[in-house]
Parts: structure tokens; sequence; C-alpha cells
């Protein structure tokens, strides 16, 4: 802005007795030292909500499986081998539901 001094990084400030002057945010905005990435997850509440009747029920099914020879461990690879190749097949609950 016309007739402000330049913001100054807190790597450029004066000594420890030096006031510091409140910077403009816009000046602290377009600094590129100032710039910072953001992760956003849109989780789904409800997916977080009830996931754990999913587990449950994966759990119960490799019980009632009683495999004879893989372990439960092996089995659950197996099934989550299984769902992520049914990704670009089935989609996701967005692009799969009728109502959306």
């Amino acid at each position: 802005m016309p007739g402000q001094e330049p913001f100054n990084h807190p790597s450029e400030r004066g000594s420890p007795g030096t006031p510091i002057r409140n910077p403009d945010p816009m000046q602290m905005a377009r600094d590129p030292r100032n710039r910072r990435q953001t992760l956003l997850i849109d989780a789904d509440d409800t997916l977080w909500e009830n996931n754990i009747y999913f587990e449950r029920a994966i759990v119960n099914f490799i019980s009632f499986l009683n495999h004879r020879e893989f372990t439960p461990g092996e089995i659950r690879q197996v099934l989550n081998e299984v769902e992520r190749k049914s990704i670009p097949t089935m989609a996701t609950a967005c692009t799969a539901s009728p109502t959306r």
C-alpha cells in the first residue's frame, strides 16, 4: 500500500528489544515465506460413526468362515484387496447412489 512501510518477515526483525509493529495482513499474505499448504479432508461423519459396525461384521464373517488354510489376517488381506479392486467398478457412494 502506498505510504506504508514494507512488511518485515519475523526472520528479518531487529534485536529482541525492538518493538514489533502489527503487520498488514495483506502484505503478510503476499510474502511467499508465509505461504502454507493445507490438507482438507471432507469425511462423511456417517461413515466415521458407523465404521465400527462394518469392522465388527468383517470380524464376525472371518470367524464364521473358520477357514482351514488361511489365517484371519490372510483372509482380511484378501477382503481388503477385493475391496480395493472393486472401487473403480463400484464407484463411491457419491457416484453410485441413485439419489445423487
